[in-house]
This record gives C-alpha cells, sequence and structure tokens, in this order.
C-alpha cells in the first residue's frame, strides 16, 4: 500500500512541476497506458502512468478555463453570484463569484474587486454589472507566494474589478450559504467585535477574512496557524466527539445495539457530523482533504479491518489524489500529510503499556510530559516542510501548541461550535458559551504575543537546493525514531551541515543586482561579499498589498539576508517608498538615504546628496543626483553608481528629461555595464544622450503587467535595443537577478518567470 501510494504521487507529480501541459491526447494516452499495466501487470509502478494521466487532464481541463489573453482589459457585462464571504476593506469589496450569465469567453468563476467607500456586498448576492477582467496573474520572486497558482487551485479563471452595476437581480443564494451568512451575523450579534470574534467565526464558520495582518503574523511565528483554519485537528475532534457520544448513547439501547455494533453508530454518527461540519465551514481545500482522510479511517472501523498508521495514511493519500489531483499544489495538503506521519511515527514506539496500571497523578505527569515531548518533535518533524513551503522553522511553535491545542480542543472548537448551533433557538445559551471562549482566548493570547516577540520564535532558513531538503528530511525522520535505533546519532552532523549552509555571497570586488516583480513601482537590492544595500521597496496600496511585507522581506530572507546596512528610498513616491515600513519593521536597518521631500517626511532618513561616497568588500558607491534638496518629484531621486572591479551599475530612480540633462551636461555619466531603466521606461525619460552616455550591457525597468500606462513604452525598449543593451523588465521577466562578477561577462544571470515556470503560469 505504501509503495503504491509512493508511486501514485510521484506520478502525480511528474505533471505538476512541468512547465507546460501535454496535449490532450497525450494525457488520455497516459491514463490509457496506465490502467492498462494496472490491469495486465498489476504492479505500482503502474499507478504512477494512471496518476499522471489523471492529472494532466484535469490540470488541462482546469488551464482551459482561464480567460484568454486576447480579452484583457475588455469590459463585459456579466451576471454574478457572490459564493463566498465578501472582504469588506477601506476603499474597496473583493470577493469570488460563480456566473450566471456572460459570453462564452468568460470564465465560470471570478475574483473581483468593486472600489468605493460603504458598499453593501453579502454572501450570495447577485449581481449585473459591467466588469474589465484579466487572466490570472501574479508576481513570481524569490521566497515569494504564487498567487497565480493559488487562483488556478481554487479554479478562478479571471481576476478584475468592477466598472458599472446595473441592477441587482432576485437570485436564491445557496441553502448552505444563505445559512453560513444567517449564522455569522447571529455571532456578530453575540460576540464582541475584535479579534477574539474573528478566531471564533474562523473555527465555527470558516471565515478567517476577519483576522488581522498581526494577528496573523502572531499565529504564523508561532506555529499555530493551523488552529485556526478547519483541517485535521477541527474534523477530527468533530468525528471524535460524535463517535463517543453515540457510542455512549447507543450502548444504552438494547434493540438497536442488538441489530448495530456501538462502535460502528458512533463512526457513521461521527463521519456525518464532520461532513455537516465541513460543509458549513465552506468546503474549503483543508477541508475537503480532512474529511476524505476521516472517511478512509471510519470506513475502516465500520468494516472491522483495522490500518495500521502507515497503511492507512498511504490509503488517504491515494484517496485524495484521485479525488483531487490538484491537491497537492496546495502547502496544507504537505503539512497535513507530513504532520500526520510524523505523529504516527513519533508515538509508535514510545507508547508504554504498563503505565495504564499507575497511579492517575503520575499518569497525567507522564501523559503532560509525552504531550511536550511530541510537540518538540512535531516541531522537529515539521521543520523540512515548515522549511521548503515558508522558509522558516516556528521554534516557539512547542510552547504554543503546548497550550493552545488544549484550550481550542477542549473549549474554543466545542463550545463555540455547540453557541453556534443554539444562536437561533437559544441565543442566551449561545451567548453564555461566546463569552466562555472569548475569556478564553482574551486571556491565553497575550501569551501567544509574548511568544511571537521572542528573537529566537521563528528560524528563517535561506532558500536551498533540493538535495539539502532531502538531508533535512533524512535527519527530521531519524529524529523521531524509536530509542535503539544507532541510526539516530546521524541526525545531528546532517541537521548541523544543513543550519550551516548559505547561500554563495558576490566575491570581493564584484556584487549582485536583484530587482523584483512588484508591480507598478521599483524595489531591488544590490549585495556585495558582506554588505547588503536596498534602493526602494516597491508600493503599499489602500487596498491592503504592501510590497515590503509581502514581495521584499521575504525575498532577503530567501537569500540568507538578516540585515541592510543601507537603505535607499529614490524620491517621495508611493511605488518606491510604501514598503519602507514594513522592511524597517522585519529587518535592522543601519541607515537610510532618502531622495526629494521624503528625507524630510522621514525622521530616520538623511538626505542622499550628490558627491557622497563609500565603499563596501572592494565596491564603490557614489551618489551623482541630486545636488540639493530642492530638486523633487521625480527628478529629485538619487541617482546611484556603483563601480567593483571591472563591473558596474547605475540605479537611477525615476529621473525624467530634466535630471538626465543636468547628468550629461555636468559630465557626471559613464558607461555603465548595467542601468536600471528611469522612470519605469516611460517616455519622459530614456533620451538618446542618456542612453548614449550610459551604454549599457544590460537595461533592466520595474514595471507592472498590463499597466494603464503602457509602459515600457515601445519607443523607449526600442531606443535602448537600438544602443546594443539587453532590455529585460519584471513584468515580462518577474524578478530580475544579474550577477557582476571580476573578469566575467555581464548579462542576465537569471528570469525568474522563466526559470521558475509551471503550467498554471500565464505563458
Amino acid at each position: 500500500m505504501i509503495a503504491a501510494a509512493a508511486w501514485m504521487l510521484a506520478g502525480n507529480l511528474a505533471i505538476q512541476l512541468l512547465p507546460a501541459l501535454p496535449p490532450r491526447w497525450g494525457g488520455w494516452l497516459l491514463l490509457a497506458a496506465g490502467v492498462l499495466a494496472l490491469a495486465v501487470w498489476r504492479r505500482p509502478p503502474a499507478l504512477a502512468l494512471a496518476a499522471a494521466g489523471l492529472t494532466s487532464l484535469v490540470a488541462i481541463s482546469a488551464v482551459d478555463r482561464k480567460l484568454a489573453e486576447e480579452f484583457l482589459r475588455h469590459d463585459v457585462r456579466v451576471v454574478v453570484q457572490v459564493v463566498d464571504f465578501p472582504r469588506h476593506q477601506a476603499a474597496r469589496v473583493r470577493f469570488t463569484a460563480r456566473v450566471l450569465e456572460a459570453p462564452d469567453h468568460v470564465p465560470g468563476r471570478l475574483r473581483l474587486s468593486w472600489y468605493g467607500r460603504d458598499l453593501a456586498l453579502d454572501p450570495g448576492d447577485a449581481l449585473d454589472m459591467t466588469v474589465r477582467l484579466s487572466p490570472p496573474r501574479g508576481f513570481v520572486n524569490p521566497g515569494g507566494g504564487d498567487y497565480e497558482g493559488w487562483l488556478f487551485r481554487e479554479r478562478i479563471g479571471a481576476t478584475g474589478y468592477v466598472r458599472a452595476v446595473h441592477s441587482r437581480p432576485d437570485a436564491p443564494p445557496p441553502p448552505v450559504l444563505a445559512l453560513r451568512a444567517a449564522l455569522s451575523q447571529h455571532v456578530d450579534t453575540l460576540v464582541p467585535e475584535g479579534r477574539e470574534a474573528a478566531v471564533i467565526r474562523a473555527v465555527t464558520l470558516g471565515i478567517r477574512d476577519g483576522l488581522a495582518a498581526a494577528d496573523r503574523d502572531v499565529l504564523a511565528r508561532t506555529g499555530t496557524s493551523h488552529l485556526v483554519a478547519i483541517s485535521g485537528l477541527h474534523v477530527g475532534l468533530v468525528a471524535a466527539l460524535g463517535l463517543v457520544a453515540v457510542r455512549m448513547l447507543w450502548a444504552w439501547l438494547p434493540g438497536p445495539c442488538r441489530r448495530v455494533a456501538p462502535l460502528v453508530a458512533g463512526a457513521w454518527a461521527g463521519l456525518a457530523l464532520a461532513a455537516g461540519y465541513a460543509m458549513f465551514a465552506g468546503f474549503a481545500v483543508p477541508t475537503r482533504r480532512a474529511l476524505l482522510m476521516l472517511t478512509v479511517v471510519l470506513v475502516a472501523v465500520v468494516l472491522r479491518r483495522p490500518l495500521r498508521p502507515g497503511r492507512g495514511l498511504a490509503l488517504a493519500l491515494m484517496v485524495v489524489l484521485v479525488a483531487d489531483p490538484l491537491a497537492s499544489l496546495d502547502a496544507s495538503f504537505w503539512l497535513s500529510f507530513t504532520a500526520v506521519a510524523v505523529i504516527a511515527l513519533a508515538v509508535g514506539g514510545r507508547v508504554d503499556p504498563a503505565a495504564v496500571a499507575r497511579p492517575r497523578w503520575r499518569r497525567l505527569v507522564r501523559g503532560t510530559l509525552a504531550f511536550v515531548v511530541l510537540q518538540v518533535l512535531i516541531m522537529l518533524g515539521m521543520a523540512s516542510a515548515t522549511g521548503v513551503l515558508f522558509g522558516q522553522v516556528p521554534l516557539a511553535s512547542p510552547l504554543a501548541n503546548l497550550v493552545f491545542v488544549p484550550l481550542f480542543s477542549l473549549v474554543v472548537v466545542p463550545v463555540g461550535l455547540v453557541s453556534t448551533a443554539l444562536a437561533v433557538p437559544w441565543p442566551a445559551a449561545a451567548s453564555m458559551g461566546f463569552a466562555l471562549c472569548h475569556a478564553a482566548l482574551a486571556s491565553a493570547w497575550p501569551l501567544l504575543e509574548a511568544l511571537a516577540g521572542q528573537r529566537w520564535a521563528v528560524l528563517s532558513l535561506p532558500a536551498r537546493p533540493w538535495p539539502w531538503w532531502l538531508v533535512a528530511a533524512a535527519a527530521s525522520v531519524l529524529l523521531l525514531l524509536p530509542r535503539g535505533w544507532p541510526a539516530r546519532l546521524l541526525a545531528v552532523p546532517l541537521l548541523a551541515a544543513m543550519l550551516a549552509w548559505r547561500p554563495p555571497a558576490p566575491p570581493p570586488g564584484g556584487f549582485e543586482l536583484v530587482v523584483l516583480e512588484v508591480g507598478h513601482g521599483l524595489a531591488l537590492w544590490v549585495r556585495t561579499h558582506r554588505h547588503v544595500l536596498v534602493f526602494d521597496t516597491g508600493p503599499a496600496w489602500a487596498d491592503g498589498f504592501d510590497a515590503g511585507r509581502s514581495v521584499l522581506v521575504p525575498a532577503l530572507r530567501a537569500r540568507g539576508i538578516t540585515r541592510v546596512d543601507r537603505l535607499v528610498i529614490s524620491h517621495e513616491h508611493n511605488d518606491h517608498y510604501g514598503g519602507a515600513a514594513a522592511l524597517i519593521d522585519a529587518l535592522p536597518v543601519a541607515r537610510i538615504d532618502a531622495g526629494g521631500t521624503y528625507a524630510r517626511e522621514l525622521d530616520a532618513a538623511g538626505p542622499c546628496t550628490a558627491g557622497e561616497r563609500w565603499a563596501w568588500d572592494g565596491v564603490r558607491f557614489e551618489y551623482l543626483h541630486p545636488p540639493g534638496t530642492h530638486w523633487t518629484g521625480n527628478d529629485g531621486s538619487c541617482v546611484l553608481s556603483i563601480r567593483g572591479d571591472g563591473v558596474s551599475a547605475l540605479l537611477t530612480g525615476d529621473i525624467e528629461a530634466r535630471g538626465e540633462a543636468r547628468l550629461v551636461a555636468g559630465g557626471l555619466l559613464e558607461p555603465h555595464d548595467v542601468v536600471q531603466v528611469p522612470h519605469h521606461g516611460s517616455a519622459t525619460s530614456s533620451a538618446p544622450a542618456f542612453i548614449a552616455a550610459t551604454a549599457p550591457a544590460v537595461a533592466v525597468a520595474g514595471t507592472g503587467w498590463a499597466n494603464r500606462w503602457g509602459l515600457p513604452d515601445p519607443a523607449v525598449v526600442a531606443r535602448w535595443h537600438a544602443s546594443g543593451a539587453t532590455f529585460v523588465h519584471t513584468a515580462e521577466a518577474g524578478a530580475v537577478e544579474i550577477a557582476l562578477v571580476p573578469g566575467a561577462e555581464v548579462s542576465v544571470s537569471r528570469r525568474w518567470r522563466e526559470r521558475h515556470r509551471r503550467y498554471w503560469h500565464q505563458q
């Protein structure tokens, strides 16, 4: 069984890792070959072919439902129905919609934004409106999440925004969604608004949008995010409560007990309760997967075919991959199966049957100690998975889960669910239950915040080549083995070697330049042998997107960068400084320089003044512009020249024709190997004289995909190409990496969108 599951997973991943899918006939051929091989050969490797064929067919069907690029930025009239809980923000509402009426080219599910204040939108509402749609698209950066992949997994075929609402048709909402919305309103009236109410709604109804970003960060740093995402812990707890309660009740009913064993009745009841809970929680991907895994276990109980942990986990994996071949794209898939495997491996061989005969107080003490040890083993066993998926290991998780797993299991989840069920028929009792949950969360949350605030709470791990993660996984397995296995001692040197690895730094006299994809904006860093300079931080918008928090900080951490020696904000426009606050909060920044009026707005910043110089590791830095604080706006941008041992780069911010003319007329410009293209490739910059004076081998621009300004301007691109430069911009290439090594030819060393392309990414 375990071998069969491994082959099936291998076939699934063989498709998921492809940059492009095979043709549809290829998928059918793989599936037919796999089924035929199973019928004739009956060996586990045949499952790899069948799984690959099934996965490719499902993936092709999902890709075909995406909006074609030819309809980009076209206005279209549609009738849609809101199928989730809209997220109300300061200046917009975001929601997922099911299409009821639309032209044939419009996909069936959309992710839309409706801009405006005080907009009224509820789950199940229908809207007749004009929208402007785009194919799903996300940023591609080191250390960043895959938003486009998330949209693909959710079967969302297009994103866009509302241009006009014409009417609100009277379309009845789905019954379950209507009931969830009604229960949510009752919970809102019975629970004081705030963090505790958001947590209660998350664990009872699966509504997580109420959690503030700061609270999500606390949960992530303490390894307790799983407690507010309805998955295996919650579904299994509900099923266990149902099984125990019905089994005890059934044993008191002589007639039914003779026909159906109490354990069987309890198992069916537990499964029914878990299915109902999953349905009312919105049937999110982790919830569906947890329910499938639970079904495998309880059906085995009903059939009196007990499964060993390994065989049960393998069978559950196979069922999940057949039911949803795209599940393996989701991080929670790997976390769920890894967690169950780690628990099974950690508990196996460590249970002492003689402990039952000991006095109750000794059993309590030993049980508590065993639970503490189990939390530590889970953290160690999950380290490789969390490192690969999130680039960090929450070292505080054993202490946090020691308190919060019992709190959620014994109080928040069961009492919250019962209170939600009583919210309509018995509001007074529901209010008392919610008050208990609120008090428990309010009293315990400060402990969680205190743990999250510790410097040691999270171990950040730079991105590593995949063999190192295999080493980490092997070390985790060795640590979980029972005592007596001599190979356990190998875990220590393996872990030490994995933790000691660091990404190679540029040699003295050389440096690397990494320009990140942040939409319309600029964020880049320059790293020498021992120092790091960040030049601009990307935008932060009112809708909640912050390039510093979402893109820049994760990218720096993925490269093992834990401090910034100098932060340069080129000028006072949001698309260049918006992410600065998040960067300063996340990492120590030794010095801040700024151009334009931003130097006066930020107390800790000093101006970047033409003529200022410094050197790091054989690399010389010099500000060429502005000559004084009277230069503001785009032309007040800091212009920084960087020269190493035979390699050079010029960072220009958003200078326009006036600033460029000053540099050219003053003879301040010399040829540079790399130039950051001024003002995102706008026609107001990149004058022929400026291009001729800099004469780069590579010109790189920070641009937003399908931006409303049409940047980079085609005429500007043509001028850079005519000069002999390789022109590259982030909207097309994703993050751009350029290694400037003494004695080596300067070229783009990595375009992240090409290097990390998957079949669901827009081609």
